[in-house]
């Protein structure tokens, strides 16, 4: 889930650069209008400036409050800051289009009631200041509303997962107690570590790339005591990538959704293969480099729009969890070619917001 703290901070940047460009403009024309003696349009510039001057200080003064921190939980007190930055942008305003363009250009000289000309403004400003305080309100309310319901989404897709695994788990052993007792007992030793390995990953919502590749590793090495050669495994991903972050289970959730659609339905088994690349396409990615995961598998080919379109659940889970953490930016897709079936998507190196705590 990205911080969205952080998401509005990066808006106000660009608010901030929009706006003081806009005002820099404005003032500039004003400047080539004084050149041609028109006046009257310097007028209407001015009143302009003063505007957009405006929203900028007020833009620049609230981004101010936010990284310092100021933050009041009293109604009243939150009001009367939004109050005073409005005023004090206004005036601010005022006082560069006085400085710059009504006493150079239009000849006007100070009014010693400038300040309180500017006071006097106060009640309309006070309206404003309530309504922009008012909306701001609003815009908390839905940030806490759309965080709890990611939160309870991501729960839900938790309690989904691990059950998932456990029943898959349990049909191995199933298979094995009567056919090699002595078998199961050592599958259900391995079976114990590797989910306790599980159940610490899975209370973070990220670990690295690593730990993940760990877990894949000894999940492989129980399934081959079911399907003994059918399952070829290559994990073709160099140290270089183990700090990567990603959504803690993806990719045993993956290669268990291969093995179960693409390997089991198949006499003679067939590979599985993890790569991990840097995507050329991120390098002006405003995140940073982001990598290109792919989990691909022979066997059973996936058909688009056939009976396994969507994978089953671990599948939509995985897709869901990534929608979760990274909006629409990870690119998930399945596709097929003659030999193979591909599950790609998209992980950013470091993920933003909660999410960064690694094991």
């Amino acid at each position: 889930m990205e911080d969205l703290a952080h998401k509005q901070n990066r808006n106000q940047m660009w608010i901030l650069m929009i706006s003081g460009l806009v005002s820099l403009v404005v003032l500039l024309s004003s400047r080539l209008l004084a050149y041609g003696q028109l006046f009257s349009a310097i007028s209407l510039i001015s009143m302009a400036f003063n505007v957009v001057c405006s929203y900028f200080f007020y833009q620049f003064f609230d981004f101010l409050g936010n990284k310092l921190g100021i933050q009041f939980r009293m109604r009243g007190l939150k009001f009367f800051f939004e109050f005073v930055k409005l005023i004090v942008a206004i005036f601010c305003a005022a006082s560069i289009q006085f400085y710059y363009i009504s006493k150079p250009l239009l000849r006007q000289n100070y009014d010693p009631n400038h300040l309180l000309l500017i006071l006097g403004i106060s009640f309309p400003a006070a309206a404003i200041a309530r309504i922009i305080f008012e909306l701001r309100q609003a815009k908390e309310v839905a940030i806490q509303s759309k965080l709890a319901q990611a939160e309870a989404q991501y729960n839900l897709l938790e309690t989904q997962m691990q059950p998932h695994f456990l029943f898959n788990s349990l049909n191995v052993l199933s298979e094995l107690i009567y056919v090699d007792p002595d078998l199961a007992c050592s599958v259900t030793q391995q079976l114990a570590d590797l989910y306790r390995e599980i159940l610490t990953n899975s209370k973070q919502k990220f670990s690295n790339l690593g730990s993940e590749i760990s877990i894949l590793k000894k999940y492989i090495q129980i399934q081959k005591i079911r399907f003994g050669d059918r399952i070829r495994f290559k994990c073709d991903v160099g140290a270089e990538y183990y700090d990567i972050s990603v959504p803690s289970l993806i990719l045993q959730t993956l290669v268990e959704n291969a093995i179960k659609h693409g390997i089991s339905p198949r006499q003679g088994g067939g590979d599985i293969e993890l790569t991990v690349t840097p995507n050329a396409d991120s390098v002006f990615d405003k995140r940073g480099p982001m990598y290109e995961i792919c989990v691909s598998n022979t066997g059973e080919l996936y058909k688009d729009g056939g009976k396994k379109s969507t994978g089953g659940t671990g599948l939509q889970n995985t897709k869901d969890r990534l929608d979760l953490f990274y909006g629409r930016s990870h690119g998930f897709r399945i596709h097929s070619d003659d030999k193979k079936t591909y599950v790609e998507f998209k992980v950013p190196a470091e993920p933003e917001g909660e999410g960064k705590k690694r094991s």
